[in-house]
């Protein structure tokens, strides 16, 4: 039986590691996102008043980024309401939709960030 020695797994398995824990760290990225949405949304939020797309804010956490309104009736706008003769317009679903290429970027510069952790991959 013959064996073989890997010179340097060691470190390897220390920078993967490491990569490892960056990329589990996603709320920057979805913070980024949410703040990309909000602010597109702002733009195609039905307008009366205006406090509307005011009231548009990002939010993130550990494991998703939000744009959303705190406002009473932003939901019924958003997706109508039949019972009251009331249309969807979905403005801010829309925004996510159409900005989506600019907010995919933060999770693949992400990516790239803790693939550049592990010397020897590129």
């Amino acid at each position: 039986m013959s064996t073989t020695k890997l010179a340097g797994a060691d470190k390897m398995q220390g920078e993967l590691v490491r990569a490892e824990k960056h990329l589990a760290n996603l709320q920057p990225a979805y913070s980024d996102s949410a703040a990309t949405v909000a602010n597109a949304s702002r733009s195609r939020a039905p307008r009366e008043s205006g406090r509307l797309a005011a009231s548009v804010k990002p939010r993130a956490d550990a494991r998703a980024g939000y744009a959303e309104s705190n406002l009473p009736y932003s939901g019924v706008i958003h997706w109508g309401w039949r019972g009251h003769n009331i249309e969807p317009q979905p403005w801010l679903s829309e925004a996510a939709q159409a900005s989506e290429p600019q907010w995919i970027r933060n999770f693949e510069r992400l990516m790239d960030e803790s693939l550049a952790m592990v010397r020897g991959l590129r």
